[in-house]
């Protein structure tokens, strides 16, 4: 009986010593925290880091503090938020649920958000979402290029075309 209780004794302390033990190494903490852009973690056998890590600005920068952060959310589907960091970028948008209760119901919002480019150029896109998709503006987005001249003429001749008449479908 008393070798029976010295194996319980001794399976309980292995598994206790294996759940106690970390989880990730000094080295995966800091590989980790590099990825996050967060200080990594000192351990005491590690040095102490030479300085504190500065906020990085406008170029790839990670931290920014929020200035503002208004939110409402109402039970019928209505909302509106809007934020504004410290680095310039902010936005905002309300939807509205149109039509309720009907088989035309939709969700509708509208916003705008903004922020300064990596060259420095200030961006501002609008934008609205309804039952007709997405729809964005603003002058980061990109244009395509213009119709060529044949392909425009090529066109316009299809619509002038007389419609022709619908195949029957077979399955």
């Amino acid at each position: 009986m008393a070798n029976l209780q010295f194996k319980t004794l001794a399976v309980l302390a292995v598994v206790g010593s294996a759940l106690s033990a970390p989880q990730y190494s000094t080295q995966n903490q800091q590989l980790r925290a590099r990825q996050y852009n967060q200080p990594a973690p000192i351990s005491p056998a590690a040095p102490a880091p030479v300085a504190p890590l500065a906020p990085r600005q406008a170029s790839g920068e990670a931290f920014a503090r929020i200035l503002k952060n208004d939110q409402e959310t109402q039970f019928d589907g209505n909302f509106n938020y809007a934020y504004e960091t410290e680095n310039g970028i902010s936005g905002q948008a309300q939807g509205i649920l149109k039509n309720p209760g009907t088989q035309d119901e939709a969700q509708v919002i509208t916003g705008s958000y903004s922020y300064t480019a990596p060259d420095g150029t200030p961006v501002r896109i609008n934008f609205i979402a309804d039952e007709g998709g997405f729809r964005a503006e603003g002058d980061a987005i990109p244009t395509p290029p213009p119709i060529p001249v044949e392909i425009a003429r090529a066109l316009d001749y299809i619509r002038s075309l007389p419609p022709q008449p619908q195949q029957p479908q077979y399955q």
